[in-house]
Formats: structure tokens, sequence, C-alpha cells
């Protein structure tokens, strides 16, 4: 059995220089992914896998055309194509740059490249609130360390009674306190010295990230919470022309740029939170009411139960002051009843 021997490659070898022939992308307006504006060109066009085009166009020197189309493309009833799959399966665009999802289906009309990465599918909510509890101030002392505080502020009370009464065994030390009132510092100036949802949208991480920073505000609050573990993951490819010319050299570059990060690094840009953004400062930032809100529910508190030891100790000297006149204490008078 012999061996079949070649003189030259059965196939030739690709070219790194298209010498700025045209190449037809089909695109579509996908937020951090690509945008595409006909009129601009790929120079206006933005996304990750608008710089990852442009540094190709760099190293194969064609001169890209954008034909702005909608949807990724689905099977029709006639049989047809539509979208960016149509795009291609018609001969109008020779690359597709989208992040695909490869499906049998799809590669029956057109080839698919080497992954570029992968698109995790998520679940997009309603971000947080801050979790405010009225007396969240409270809590931070234990159950037995409040009946300490009301135990002391009872004996706090009892021996100030004793202090302020005329002519007790403590009148003399009484005559030798020094009144420091208003020079005390309350809570308010100490920490300042201190210093709807009703649905959630499953989606994958690209486009969940592109809807969120259309309404985000840079350095603002957050609006949506994306979730920490994945439903899924998907793969990211870009769809060619059955037996494109340039397929080789987009997978081998997209290949290159994987091994060295370049793909990563082209990405982070425009995936980062624009909300989670802040503005470098020296000095902190003051505290908003909405974190410091627990204190006026304590101070509200405290000032109900202040007014409602007043009027008892208003209460109970009316009762006093009656008896006295009538020439009996409250005591004296329910023993003669």
């Amino acid at each position: 059995m012999g061996l079949l021997q070649v003189n030259t490659p059965l196939w030739p070898k690709p070219s790194w220089n298209l010498r700025g022939r045209v190449l037809k992308f089909t695109c579509l307006d996908k937020p951090t992914v690509f945008t595409c504006s006909k009129e601009g060109g790929l120079k206006l066009a933005k996304g990750y896998l608008a710089d990852v085009i442009q540094e190709m166009q760099l190293r194969l020197n064609f001169t890209p055309e954008l034909i702005p189309t909608s949807g990724f493309g689905s099977l029709t009833p006639n049989g047809s194509w539509n979208g960016m799959v149509g795009v291609i399966a018609k001969g109008e665009a020779e690359v597709a740059p989208l992040d695909f999802t490869p499906s049998l289906d799809r590669q029956e009309v057109v080839d698919f490249s080497l992954p570029l990465g992968q698109d995790v599918v998520v679940i997009m909510a309603q971000a947080p609130n801050t979790l405010v509890k009225p007396f969240l101030l409270l809590q931070i002392f234990s159950l037995q360390m409040w009946a300490c505080v009301m135990g002391g502020a009872v004996l706090g009370g009892v021996v100030m009674a004793t202090l302020r009464q005329e002519g007790g065994l403590l009148g003399t030390v009484k005559e030798r306190m020094i009144d420091l009132s208003g020079q005390e510092i309350g809570s308010w100036d100490f920490f300042k010295l201190v210093a709807d949802g009703t649905y959630a949208l499953v989606d994958t991480y690209s486009s969940a990230v592109g809807r969120a920073q259309v309404f985000e505000q840079r350095g603002g609050r957050c609006l949506f919470h994306l979730a920490r573990w994945p439903v899924k993951v998907d793969l990211d490819t870009i769809a060619y022309a059955k037996n494109s010319f340039v397929r080789t050299q987009f997978d081998e570059i997209i290949r290159w740029f994987k091994y060295y990060g370049i793909i990563e690094k082209l990405k982070a840009p425009h995936y980062s939170i624009s909300c989670e953004a802040s503005h470098l400062s020296d000095h902190p930032d003051a505290m908003t009411l909405h974190q410091t809100q627990g204190i006026f529910y304590v101070l509200a508190a405290g000032l109900f139960f202040s007014a409602l030891t007043l009027l008892t100790e208003i209460l109970v000297f009316t009762l006093n002051t009656k008896a006295v006149t009538h020439g009996s204490t409250p005591t004296q008078r329910c023993i003669t009843i």
C-alpha cells in the first residue's frame, strides 16, 4: 500500500493582508457587546466585540462595512432565516460580530468561530434597599444590658431625689455639688465626631449589564441586582458565512487574543457597573438622613417616655397638693377611710 505524496499543500496558506478588501459585517445594537452606526462605521461602534474587530482590522488590513439589522436570527415558517443569520445566509454579509450561542439549527446555514468566552445566564431583579429598622440602634445592647441600664436609671432617680431632698442626710453634699448642665455631649454630636420589585429578569450577564447601564447613574444608588450564582453558562461565538475566506484568520486571532488575555482586557471597561463607580475624594462622605433615621426613632421614643414621666410627676404633685390642703397626706386619708 503506497503513500500519497504532494509537492504543495492541498490548501493555500491564508493571507494575513487583505489589502483593503471590503468586508461586510451585519450588526445590531446590544449594549456592552456591539452597537453599530451605519453612518459612522466601525470607528464609532461601541462594545467589546467592536474593539476586537478593530484590532483584527489593524492586523488583517481590511475595510469594514456595517449592515445594521434586527434580531439574532430565527427560522421562519417558509424555511428562510431572518435577522443576522438571514443576512449571512443570503450572502449579504460575511461576518456577524455578536455573542452567538452555537445551535444545531443555525449551524446548518452559518459557521461559528472559536468561543470568545462564556456568558452566564443570571437573574436580574430590583436592587435591595437599605434595611432600616426603627429601633436598630437599641439592638447594639443585649436584653441583660438594657435591664442594667433601666435599673441604673431607676437607681439614679432615687439618688437624685435623695440629693434634692431638703434637710436630708445628704443635704451638705448637695450644697457642695457643682452644676455642670450644658457641658454634656449628646449622641448626635458624638456621631458627628466619630465622623418596586415585582418581577425578576433571567438574562445573560452581558445583556443584563447592558440594560442596567442604560438606566444607572454613575456614582448613584444601584437600581438593579445581578444574582451571584449563574443559572447556566453559554459560549460566545461570532457567525461566519459558510466556508468564509476569513474564518481561518479570525479564529487564529481569537485563539491568540484568548491566550494572552486581550479579550478580557477589552471586555473589562464595558462590563463595569456605573452605579458602583465612586469619585475619589480626600474626605469621607457625610452620612445621609436615610442612614441615621434610627436615631430619630430612638429620640421620639425617649421624648414620649419623658413626657409620660412628666405627666405622672404632675399628677402625683397635684394629688399631694390637694391632700396637704385638706390637712392629710394621701396615705393618711386612705387609712381614715
